[in-house]
Parts: structure tokens; sequence; C-alpha cells
């Protein structure tokens, strides 16, 4: 079973090969845009490295977001169209939940026996996040996701003395464009930095896996971009020569 996965939610793309258990080849390279075109260049340079061609793949796994507008629709676009053309299953995640995947990769029980906020940075300085709970068969979210401006917000809609996850790369990318970073709201104990492995890309191949093997079926036109973050083009134009 080989299986292509692809996050371009966030300030980074993502890509993984996965074949029984293994990684065959996995990416990730941040820029300082949205994920753009260049994801199939990405792609093309794993398939040159492992010798594979999409006709090669048996199912396809995305992140449906939230996160970066042109992001979504490239990872999706990408994923979905060679789905179609090959009639192979494509399961789409929240960016959230495998990044709460990761979590548990990470770190050893009982680091996480209590509930446990997922964050993943998106651009300016937004915040997605939600709260889960470690339960028998993996993982339980709490609610909703959620949509902050600022890690201000983030911290005051959680509470400061919860546990936070959040990707190590994604920190760095957020001391550089915010003036307050999450790390500097939080008892250092209280956020944990998700490290490099496994990657996002590398946990939507595994979740994908462990679907598949579990009979789960996926549903080609239930997987669609989440974008949560309001639209806010229209509101910042003042007059209508901005939106040119």
């Amino acid at each position: 079973m080989r299986i292509l996965a692809v996050d371009t939610s966030a300030p980074a793309t993502s890509i993984a090969l996965w074949e029984d258990g293994v990684f065959a080849a996995s990416l990730r390279e941040e820029h300082r845009h949205p994920p753009s075109d260049a994801a199939f260049l990405y792609l093309q340079d794993l398939f040159n490295e492992t010798g594979w061609s999409p006709a090669d793949l048996d199912a396809f796994a995305v992140s449906v977001g939230p996160g970066s507008f042109t992001g979504l629709r490239v990872g999706l676009g990408m994923v979905k169209t060679f789905a179609w053309a090959l009639s192979k299953p494509v399961f789409g995640y929240d960016a959230v939940e495998i990044a709460a995947l990761r979590a548990l990769d990470q770190v050893e029980p009982p680091s996480v026996d209590q509930p446990f906020v997922a964050v993943v940075l998106g651009l300016r300085g937004t915040h997605f996040s939600a709260r889960y709970q470690v339960v028998e068969k993996g993982l339980m979210r709490s609610g909703d996701l959620h949509y902050d401006d600022d890690a201000a917000g983030l911290c005051a809609r959680w509470g400061a003395d919860s546990s936070f996850f959040l990707d190590q790369s994604a920190a760095k990318n957020e001391t550089r464009k915010v003036s307050q970073p999450l790390s500097e709201l939080l008892a250092p104990e209280r956020l944990s930095l998700l490290g490099n492995a496994p990657s996002p890309a590398e946990a939507l191949a595994a979740a994908a896996a462990k679907d598949l093997k579990s009979g789960e079926t996926s549903d080609f036109d239930a997987v669609q971009p989440q974008y949560l973050k309001p639209f806010s083009v229209g509101r910042r134009a003042k007059k209508p020569g901005d939106l040119k």
C-alpha cells in the first residue's frame, strides 16, 4: 500500500510518500509566503528520489485546514486531482487534529493524561486550536475548532493554566511575525514544542493507513477546505482601487 500525504495548510509545505509502514521519502519546506505551485516541484523531487509515479499510488491523504486560503487550495487541488484521475481513495484530516496526533507521537504517557490544547499557527500571527483528550481508541476532541487573531486571544480562550502543543518551526515563525508570541505568555512548563518527526505529512499518511486498515471508506466530495478564518480583504479595502 502506497500513500501520498500532503499538507499545505501552514507556512510550510509538508509532503510524504508512505509504503507499508515505512516512509519512502519525506520533505518539509518552510517559506515566507503560503505554499504555492512549488509544491508540485517538491513532489516531483520525491518521485525522482523514489522512482515512483502517480500511477503507483494506492491512496491519498491531505490536510483540509484550517489554514492558508491559497495553501489549502494548492494541496487539495493536487491531491483530489490525482485521486479523481486514478480512481483512488482520498482522506482529509483537519490540521489541528494532525498537530494533536503528532503530540501523542512525541510524548510519553502520562504527559498527556489530562486534556491539552493543540495549536496550529496561521499567517500574520493567527492561531487555530482545539482541546483534546486521550481516550482508549486514540484522541477525542472536546468542542469545536477555534480561531484567534493573536496569542493573547488564544490564552484568554483556553486559560494560561492549560497545556499547549505548538509546532517547533511554527514557534520560530511566530516569533518573527508577532510582537507577543505564545512563548512569552505561558509558563515554560505549559508550552511543549512539537519536533520535526513526525512531520505533518507523515502524521497524515499514518492516519490514512490506520483508517484504511480498519476498513474506513473515503468520501471524495466530503474532502473540502476548512478555512475557519474570516475572509478580510473586503473589510480592509477602503475604495475599489484597493482591490486591484
